[in-house]
């Protein structure tokens, strides 16, 4: 039997190739329509554009150190300069309440960098002996994961009389705190 020449383009029509083609057409506008009542087109249309975004940069860790005095009482106002034992100088931060939370200086600063293996803390108040603490070792561990406590010993104030050389005409006072 002969096909009539209507029926060609019908057979045409109906090809695979071309029904997958409206398949795909179909599977696009229920997409499309999908991410628009979503809210997710915006995030399609970005993905496209600037390819897949890098998460946010995590915030940088912060580590808290408890500063008490020889009762086991918080220390209620300190300063305390803080940094790594190959720094020298560094900004004083005044905390209070006995403990004191830091973040940064012991942060690496560039690809590759390590946290420091010493770490120096020098803490100060008043009515106390100023107090230098030099954490290392399991010391450092205990700073890093936020277990760290500093005992400040009460201070006595001094005054030191100095004679200082014959070209000097007046006496100089110097007082400290031990």
């Amino acid at each position: 039997m002969a096909m009539s020449d209507s029926a060609k383009p019908a057979r045409r029509m109906l090809s695979l190739r071309n029904v997958l083609a409206l398949v795909a057409l179909g599977v696009v506008m229920v997409g499309g329509w999908y991410l628009q009542q979503s809210g997710r087109l915006d995030a399609l249309v970005s993905f496209a554009m600037n390819g897949p975004q890098r998460p946010p940069p995590k915030p940088p860790p912060y580590f808290i150190v408890r500063v008490i005095d020889e009762q086991g009482q918080p220390v209620p106002v300190f300063e305390m300069r803080l940094g790594r034992s190959d720094m020298v100088g560094g900004d004083w931060t005044t905390s209070g309440g006995g403990q004191i939370i830091i973040s940064g200086i012991l942060i690496p600063r560039g690809e590759g960098e390590a946290i420091a293996k010493v770490i120096d803390a020098v803490v100060r108040a008043e009515g106390f002996a100023s107090t230098l603490v030099h954490f290392a070792g399991s010391e450092r561990e205990k700073l890093l994961a936020g277990n760290a406590t500093i005992t400040m010993r009460r201070g006595e104030k001094l005054e030191l009389r100095f004679r200082l050389t014959k070209a000097s005409s007046s006496t100089r006072f110097l007082t400290l705190t031990s």
